[in-house]
């Protein structure tokens, strides 16, 4: 990535997958839980949003403090808002069904996983919006026009 001036961007290409962690010990109900009771789907996605750690954000990826890695996510989450709801708008997505809520939930990409992946065809919309999306965001009283790391990630 050094012919794109990203020094610091490594371009990795595997045979195997990697496994990635991103959900908290089991909770007890959810070991429980009948998996194809229609009923209880809204709660059983509920109760495994509730244990994604964002990839990006946990404890091992780096970061020198929690200070740091707590207000990195507070400006990725804050920025990625408006970067979902900016793609939402551009697809023509009806807003309606989008509740402020699941934007949020969104914010560090979809179902909050928080991934920093992309692949030479695509970038999952689960990774970050600040590598892929685009569009004009304001972050403590300044306005930008948010330009992706990842050209094309957001199409």
């Amino acid at each position: 990535m050094i012919e794109h001036s990203l020094p610091n961007i490594q371009v990795k290409i595997s045979a195997a997958a990697k496994k990635i962690c991103v959900l908290r010990a089991q909770h007890p109900v959810m070991a429980s839980a009948d998996l194809y009771d229609p009923a209880s789907k809204e709660s059983r996605l509920q109760g495994l949003r509730s244990r994604v750690i964002p990839f990006a954000f946990q404890e091992d990826k780096g970061w020198k403090t929690e200070s740091a890695r707590n207000r990195a996510m507070r400006f990725c989450e804050e920025i990625g808002k408006q970067l979902w709801t900016n793609y939402l708008r551009g697809k023509k997505f009806d807003l309606d069904r989008w509740s402020d809520e699941r934007i949020a939930q969104c914010s560090l990409g979809m179902e909050g996983l928080g991934l920093t992946f992309a692949f030479p065809h695509s970038v999952p919309k689960a990774t970050l919006p600040l590598f892929w999306a685009r569009g004009r965001v304001t972050f403590q009283e300044c306005s930008i026009d948010w330009i992706p790391l990842l050209p094309h990630g957001d199409t």
